[in-house]
């Protein structure tokens, strides 16, 4: 699930630029009233002559908490282990370099993860399970399945996104994969109605549950093959008109699955227990829904529009007839402007202006001719701008985002947003929409988000979300537990509007019994109350093993912390992915199976069109503010010739250096007699060796690229050094560089 553009799976690369091939996608999904639990197997083949270590990114929903990871190799079923994030990379690479099979997941950012699979045999399949768990949310009536099934191309740098090189998705407009999908609904929810406008879908109803399957050639009667008509830039080159294809039917990986599910009943809460570590939690679904009626007062909205080339289609063509209904409903007493983006940004006045008159004209004027024809996505620019438009003081003043939200630097643009005193409203359009900035930003400023596509009726559910800004929102917010709860999570329950989701957890030292209630106080005055019994959840009958509800509070209680620490231990304790930690397995071969080379072969078994040795001006500001050094890194051009000295055919063949090699090629004259005066009680070579290891761990280890590193790494793991040893090598380094330089 390597996905790419618009958008067809390319296979499983590894990091040597050969490819795996994809062999088959099933995804089984059971939705159980607001809960839903997902598992996605993909099937690969290691079809090269070598072993390989082969990169696998993918995405999964932004709210939903990643629950596990199985990868089976052969008649060998592994399965992961969290730990912290540094702890598992030295595992990984040491496992790796002793040729072992090792899988490795890292949490890139929310919703998106990037997967090692180091030392994947020729002619091996492996095949990779992973089951997340998402919480559903009311929009009106409705619920909006989603599973992604790509990863659109991105405006930007995606090292800013906290990607390698090679993890960077790549994207291909001519390879097609096929997947096979069953979402399986129960509880309240299998009396609904079910629609998709993404993909052909079979509903099968049946007494205790709904099943939904994607249909190919007999949603569309055919009956024996479905004739597909695109363009291929590769064949087609020369000619202008399209190519014929023919497929079997099954659904193809060009775009997200949306499933569109509508309830129209006032029962929709609910409450349901389950095991804790030791003892139990208690969750609580409501959705409040209070008549608000409308606040009056004066508000400055900043309607921004991206008008990129993703945007391109019938995104922008919808985005533009929203926009201009939009601009009919703001009030004399509003303040208003726009803001259009791509490689630049054009914002219409130069300030906030009166929504009346001649102002009016000129922006659905300025409205009718929008086009997505402004190149690149440089969002934050135009954020940036719509904050700083001056605005008249005392007034609420609010962003209203239409953006498919295709850029790697979200992070840099929700944290300008967070300061900015700015509730932010995002709706985000088309097929393969960034899910996880346009619910970020909006969540994080108290503002609320949309997705449509613009096969559902787009203009409608711009519209209806736009009258958010106007809605009063409840802030007093108090839930009701049974008698003998410890710990509430979330601590406090942000802003609530009409219509939302409201989701809680309590622990409990004893199962819990009776009812939870929740009460809602608004800020016009109006009040809301609702109770629900609760319901037994599935018990495990593991010791010490939490259940998913379980889980799903300690996931929601790790993303408030504010210390690292204690994130990290509620992440290890219940086995959550997330920025402090990594998913790891490791399958230890037999000697007579172990792999002989590094993946990929010897030499630069990372190739350099998928791990180059590093970008050296991008490493020292990475150094620099690491270590709150402004000068040139110590070491750096002695670091390149050694990268140099080992980026050859002989690779981790070729002999060691020597210490007079080091100092040939730059090596600081103090560090090379300190390690000269070791040689009376320790071998050259075992000096070397744990000179190359220091060099390879914290800062400096950020200028050698990772086939160095690992074959710094085999030669120190042979076991030539001791502990005493590599205490002085890094004494004789911090003789000659600060601390903070020192590794």
């Amino acid at each position: 699930m390597y996905y790419n553009a618009h958008a067809y799976d390319i296979g499983l690369p590894s990091v040597d630029g050969s490819n795996v091939p994809l062999q088959s996608v099933d995804v089984n999904s059971a939705l159980n009233n607001l809960i839903c639990e997902t598992t996605v197997r993909q099937s690969y083949k290691n079809v090269e002559d070598k072993n390989i270590e082969a990169v696998y990114t993918f995405s999964i929903p932004l709210h939903a908490v990643f629950m596990n990871l199985e990868v089976t190799i052969g008649e060998r079923v592994l399965k992961g282990i969290v730990v912290e994030k540094s702890e598992a990379v030295d595992r990984y690479e040491d496992a790796v370099t002793e040729g072992n099979a090792a899988i490795m997941l890292e949490q890139t950012e929310l919703g998106l993860y990037a997967m090692n699979v180091g030392n994947l045999m020729p002619g091996e399949e492996a095949v990779i399970s992973f089951t997340y768990v998402e919480l559903h949310h009311w929009q009106g009536n409705s619920l909006r399945f989603f599973l992604p099934t790509t990863i659109a191309p991105r405006y930007g740098n995606p090292e800013a996104a906290g990607l390698e090189p090679h993890q960077t998705p790549e994207y291909s407009l001519v390879i097609e994969n096929l997947f096979n999908l069953k979402l399986s609904v129960m509880g309240f929810l299998k009396d609904a109605s079910f629609g998709s406008l993404s993909h052909n879908i079979v509903v099968n109803k049946d007494t205790d549950e709904t099943t939904i399957t994607l249909s190919g050639i007999e949603a569309l009667g055919v009956r024996d093959v479905v004739v597909r008509t695109r363009f291929n830039p590769d064949v087609d080159k020369d000619i202008d008109h399209p190519t014929t294809t023919i497929s079997s039917g099954e659904p193809f990986m060009d775009r997200d699955f949306v499933l569109n599910i509508e309830f129209d009943s006032d029962k929709k809460s609910f409450s349901m227990s389950d095991r804790d570590i030791d003892g139990y939690v208690l969750f609580a679904s409501f959705n409040p829904r209070f008549d608000a009626g409308e606040n009056t007062s004066a508000r400055s909205v900043k309607v921004v529009v991206d008008c990129s080339g993703s945007m391109s289609g019938d995104s922008i063509t919808k985005a533009r007839g929203a926009l201009l209904k939009i601009l009919d409903m703001l009030r004399p007493q509003d303040y208003f402007n726009l803001v259009t983006f791509g490689n630049n940004y054009k914002m219409l006045f130069n300030e906030q202006v009166k929504a009346e008159g001649e102002n009016l004209v000129r922006a659905k004027r300025y409205a009718r001719h929008i086009d997505a024809n402004m190149g690149g996505t440089e969002m934050g620019s135009a954020i940036t701008a719509a904050i700083h438009s001056l605005s008249p003081q005392d007034i609420s003043t609010e962003i209203f985002l239409i953006t498919d939200g295709e850029v790697w630097e979200s992070k840099t643009i929700i944290e300008t947003a967070r300061k900015s005193n700015h509730r932010i409203f995002t709706v985000g359009v088309g097929s393969s929409v960034s899910e996880g900035f346009v619910r970020a930003i909006a969540e994080e400023t108290g503002g609320a988000c949309e997705l449509v596509s613009p096969m559902e009726e787009m203009e409608g559910k711009i519209v209806r979300h736009f009258k958010r800004i106007y809605l009063p929102k409840a802030t007093d917010i108090k839930i009701r537990w049974p008698e003998g709860a410890t710990k509430m999570i979330p601590e406090k329950i942000k802003a609530v509007y009409d219509g939302d989701t409201v989701y809680a957890f309590a622990r409990f030292p004893e199962k819990p019994a009776g009812s939870v209630r929740m009460d809602i106080s608004t800020e016009k005055g109006h009040a809301f109350s609702e109770e629900v019994k609760i319901a037994q959840g599935a018990e495990i009958s593991t010791d010490n093993i939490p259940g998913t509800i379980a889980r799903l509070a300690a996931h929601e209680e790790m993303m408030e912390q504010t210390d690292a620490k204690n994130g990290l231990d509620i992440a290890v304790r219940y086995q959550l992915m997330s920025e402090y930690t990594n998913c790891l397995v490791i399958d230890a071969r037999a000697d007579g199976e172990k792999a002989k080379d590094l993946p990929g072969g010897t030499g630069s078994v990372i190739c350099e069109s998928c791990s180059p040795p590093m970008d050296y001006g991008r490493a020292k500001a990475m150094f620099s503010l690491a270590t709150e050094e402004t000068e040139d890194i110590p070491l750096t051009d002695f670091i390149k010739e050694l990268a140099h000295y080992f980026d050859d055919d002989q690779g981790e063949d070729k002999p060691l250096p020597t210490i007079e090699m080091f100092k040939n090629v730059g090596l600081d004259e103090k560090i090379a007699r300190g390690l000269t005066g070791l040689i009376e009680r320790y071998t050259e070579e075992s000096i070397v060796v744990s000179f190359l290891y220091a060099l390879s761990k914290k800062r400096f280890g950020l200028l050698i690229p990772r086939h160095v590193k690992r074959i710094i790494r085999r030669q120190y793991n042979k076991g030539i050094c001791d502990p005493d040893l590599d205490k002085e090598v890094r004494k004789i380094v911090k003789k000659t560089y600060s601390a903070k330089t020192a590794v």
